[in-house]
């Protein structure tokens, strides 16, 4: 049909997640180290432009909040050439102990990085067009 098929959004959406992970410290080392994962709890995606065969685009994410066990954050699909938001996915994840695969508090150098990374992004001039609906 020309244009991005869903499956590709989902698979951008999870890649920007991993590389999101790694800046807090939730590493594939990490978690193999310490025996616990990420399941997500809650995603919303939000279509708003088509991205059509031979565009360009790029994912940032947003840190939005965060419990013990929960994050909250925002990804954003751009296309680059024109700077047009294509699509957002707001996600709520759970730290889980995949002992016993129950969700489990996350440890304090996560929860650290998390909030140093959510403390600069709540100073960007815009605001996040979270769904009002989802909290971690």
């Amino acid at each position: 049909m020309g244009h991005m098929n869903v499956m590709w959004y989902t698979h951008l959406f999870s890649r920007s997640v991993l590389g999101f992970f790694q800046t807090i410290g939730l590493t594939q080392e990490y978690f193999q180290a310490n025996d616990t994962g990420s399941f997500v709890l809650e995603q919303h995606i939000l279509y708003i432009a088509e991205v059509r065969e031979g565009e360009t685009v790029s994912v940032r994410t947003r840190a939005l909040g965060r419990s013990d066990k929960r994050l909250h954050f925002q990804t954003f699909l751009v296309k680059e050439d024109s700077q047009t938001l294509a699509a957002t996915s707001e996600i709520i994840t759970v730290h889980i102990d995949m002992s016993r695969r129950r969700s489990s508090p996350l440890p304090s150098q996560v929860n650290d990085a998390f909030d140093a990374v959510l403390e600069q992004h709540s100073r960007l001039a815009w605001t996040s067009p979270a769904n009002g609906f989802t909290h971690a």
